[in-house]
């Protein structure tokens, strides 16, 4: 049995390589396919994968979502630029991406610091109920994997035809 910290060197070098090769591997799929529809696939396998973490109950379950997850979410980028050429006109693209990189930005900030709360609320509470509490970064991942219906939902709705938003 290796220490925890070597354990999750690894984790985190085969997200390296998985988040390489997802980049390799999804680039032609989403051209073949599209954006909106990759992004819905990639969205709802995030969502799975999430769940997955967050319920896991032992390391090895946790360290393979943990790689699917930076597997699948290679392709976020990639899809959504496909997405706004596949729903926009061309005279858009610019303004599109440029308000997509920076809603991306705007939600890292706000989303770390909601979970950074949540974090800091859940441990509050798990300490005062004990040992037997709810480990505070699974609440993390179960909203994070609850809150993938929104754009899978509005993907849907508005993705694909030009000048639908």
């Amino acid at each position: 049995s290796e220490n925890p910290q070597r354990s999750m060197a690894k984790v985190l070098s085969l997200s390296t390589m998985a988040i390489a090769f997802g980049k390799v591997l999804f680039g032609p799929l989403i051209d073949k396919f599209g954006g909106v529809l990759c992004l819905q696939v990639a969205l709802s396998l995030l969502a799975v994968s999430l769940g997955i973490i967050a319920s896991a109950v032992n390391f090895s379950t946790f360290a393979w979502a943990w790689i699917f997850v930076d597997f699948i979410f290679s392709s976020c980028w990639a899809a959504c630029l496909n997405a706004i050429h596949q729903s926009f006109s061309e005279q858009e693209w610019a303004s599109k991406i440029g308000t997509l990189a920076t809603a991306a930005r705007t939600g890292n900030a706000v989303s770390f610091l909601t979970f950074a709360s949540i974090l800091q609320l859940a441990q509050t509470k798990a300490i005062n109920i004990g040992v037997y509490g709810v480990q505070p970064w699974r609440i993390v991942f179960l909203i994070a994997s609850l809150i993938q219906v929104v754009p899978i939902i509005l993907l849907a709705k508005f993705g694909g035809a030009p000048n639908s938003f």
